[in-house]
């Protein structure tokens, strides 16, 4: 996510500024090949019987659906770390979100609803995606030049808007797949880690607002440039600390009835 999105705002003005982000696309590029590979085996493991790997059960999981997927991601991740090694900055971008789209389809929205769940948890990985990018793009943009910091700050504030706007709705939607009543909120593990979720994007709202309607206005002051910076940093900690609870929300059945492989996806994934 990290890299897709930078790379996507690197690609439309880094090379007219001189701000050419690609050694830092390439390290998070790298980690996410990497940590791909690493959920491949991990996953492997858990679904082997007795947890132990085989050539023969690993040949046939595989070439399973999920097997499938997750190969794919890999391959995609890897594919897109060559692409920016190659400096084929489109292909790279192309590559990577086909990556982020493929991982829409593990995890609960496979079992649960997926004619609708898969579709929203896709926009949900590339919104965040595109969030997340702009606000390093601001960083990396302010310790180079800033002058061009000031410009792209109410580029990427106008896109952190579509982007929380996508974020919110299609995080709303999955909640409602995936869960029978609100009192599931305070009632499960999910929807306790929902509320988590609920409470760092409350947080994101208050700082992106902050930022959109009174420093960005009077970027021009270097005063507010210098708040700017800091506050996006404060926004890409709150951001990761998400992503860590989404990370453990991926591995928490989710509290429905729908359907009665939902609770094994959860653990596997």
């Amino acid at each position: 996510m990290a890299g897709v999105g930078l790379l996507l705002f690197g690609s439309a003005a880094g090379s007219r500024r001189n701000l050419n982000p690609d050694s830092l696309v390439t390290r998070f590029l790298t980690v996410a090949a990497l940590l791909l590979a690493a959920h491949l085996g991990a996953w492997l493991f858990r679904i082997s019987p007795g947890q132990g790997l085989s050539e023969t059960f690993g040949a046939s999981a595989l070439m399973s659906v999920p097997g499938l997927i997750e190969l794919a991601r890999v391959a995609l991740a890897v594919l897109a770390l060559s692409a920016i090694w190659g400096g084929k900055r489109t292909l790279a971008v192309v590559l990577g979100v086909s990556c982020l789209a493929v991982s829409g389809s593990i995890g609960h929205s496979a079992a649960i609803s997926p004619l609708f769940a898969i579709p929203a948890k896709v926009v949900h990985l590339l919104a965040a995606s595109v969030w997340m990018g702009g606000l390093l793009w601001l960083g990396w943009t302010f310790r180079r030049d800033v002058t061009a910091f000031r410009i792209e700050a109410r580029r990427v504030s106008f896109a952190a808007l579509i982007a929380l706007t996508a974020v919110a709705t299609s995080g709303i939607a999955q909640a409602v797949l995936f869960m029978n009543f609100p009192g599931d909120l305070v009632a499960t593990d999910y929807g306790k880690l929902v509320l988590a979720k609920i409470a760092g994007l409350t947080v994101l709202v208050l700082l992106g607002g902050y930022n959109r309607f009174r420093l960005v206005p009077n970027i021009d002051d270097s005063r507010n440039a210098s708040r700017l910076s800091r506050s996006v940093l404060q926004e890409l900690v709150v951001m990761a600390a998400i992503i860590l609870v989404s990370g453990f929300l991926a591995n928490v059945p989710a509290p429905t009835k729908r359907t009665a492989g939902a609770r094994q996806v959860g653990v596997e994934q």
